[in-house]
């Protein structure tokens, strides 16, 4: 409760500054709440109607385009993102929620550049618990691991023992910069204890209890985050993970296939299924979802070295030599990427001494 009043303070001196109506105050304070909470349907109806009134306004734009990437309505997010940006450059809002959506689709590089932009953007650090809590988030990003960190124990200290929904979510995001699970998942108890129809809850408690390499209880939270909606990619990857780890590679790849198809621009997505593929010794197909993930984020070694090993499977020895040199170009101290290299090395010095001796 402490928080929320702390969160309504902080909007009356933001918008007193812009001259906002008590209208305008009220829509804004209720989609922020809603957001912190969870509730994106409910965020968007909030933000569009502020957006009604004020259609230029790049923080409601924003921030209604993060709620609809969390309803797995991409389109609609990336159409809000480029409007916010489009109508003030300088909102900090727009970058930082836009590299947010970026991280979930495995797009590294845009999202460290947005996060970059924000940062930049954003001169005082934020007090306010939800607002410190993305603005750690943003460090984290930019692999400034240890002032994310400092900031997420100032996020958790301010909570104090708030337990509200709103606090205990907003706890969850800090614990997880901390990469402390056990915490997040009790918190989630007590979040989808008190509000057990917000099912943004399940879905953050499956990704913890994958990370605690609990893949049942995750699946459990997963499919109750899908009797609430079958659109969000982010659900169909995280349970192809689980599918993954037992070795269901068929369930994993329809899994994957499903977020594809929702989100055609998640490097993430055509990166696991690629791997999947591997798993079931489909090589071919493996190496064109590697492709398909390298075209939109190429900057990841981790998959260079994965379609490498395909190439190997495949014994095409300098096609795999050739992506383990861009892994490690990218990622100098990558073991796979090194092992993988030696073994098509190696394989294609024997192959060359085979041909020369015939």
């Amino acid at each position: 409760m402490r928080n929320a009043i702390i969160i309504l303070f902080s909007l009356i001196v933001s918008y007193a500054c812009q001259s906002a109506t008590a209208d305008q105050l009220r829509l804004y304070s209720a989609a922020r709440l809603h957001s912190n909470r969870g509730e994106w349907q409910q965020a968007i109806e909030f933000y569009s109607k502020e957006l009604a009134a004020s259609p230029e306004n790049s923080v409601a734009l924003a921030r209604r385009g993060y709620a609809f990437a969390a309803l797995g309505n991409y389109k609609q997010a990336f159409d809000d993102f480029s409007d916010a940006i489009k109508f003030d450059t300088t909102c900090p809002d727009a970058y930082s929620r836009r590299s947010r959506v970026y991280v979930w689709l495995g797009l590294t590089q845009r999202a460290k550049q947005d996060a970059h932009r924000a940062l930049e953007l954003i001169t005082v650090t934020p007090e306010e618990p939800d607002l410190l809590v993305e603005h750690a988030a943003l460090l984290d990003c930019v692999d400034k691991k240890d002032y994310a960190a400092k900031e997420a124990k100032q996020v958790l200290t301010s909570i104090g023992k708030d337990k509200d929904v709103c606090s205990l979510v907003i706890a969850c995001r800090a614990h997880a910069l901390l990469n402390q699970h056990k915490p997040i998942i009790d918190c989630l108890n007590q979040a989808i204890k008190s509000s057990p129809n917000c099912f943004e809850l399940y879905l953050l408690r499956g990704y913890s209890h994958i990370m605690l390499g609990d893949g049942v209880l995750a699946s459990a939270n997963f499919n109750r985050y899908l009797t609430y909606t079958k659109k969000d990619p982010r659900c169909f990857l995280l349970r192809g993970d689980c599918f993954y780890h037992v070795a269901d590679y068929p369930k994993a790849i329809a899994d994957y296939t499903r977020a594809i198809s929702l989100a055609p621009n998640s490097a993430k997505a055509f990166c696991s299924r690629g791997v999947a593929y591997n798993q079931m010794k489909e090589y071919q197909k493996a190496v064109s979802d590697f492709s398909s993930s390298i075209n939109l984020e190429p900057g990841d070694y981790y998959t260079y070295t994965e379609r490498a090993q395909s190439y190997c499977y495949l014994k095409d020895w300098p096609k795999a030599l050739e992506d383990t040199r861009h892994a490690l170009q990218l990622n100098p101290k990558y073991d796979r990427a090194h092992a993988t290299q030696a073994w098509a090395h190696n394989r294609l010095t024997v192959s060359s001494k085979s041909i020369f001796r015939k």
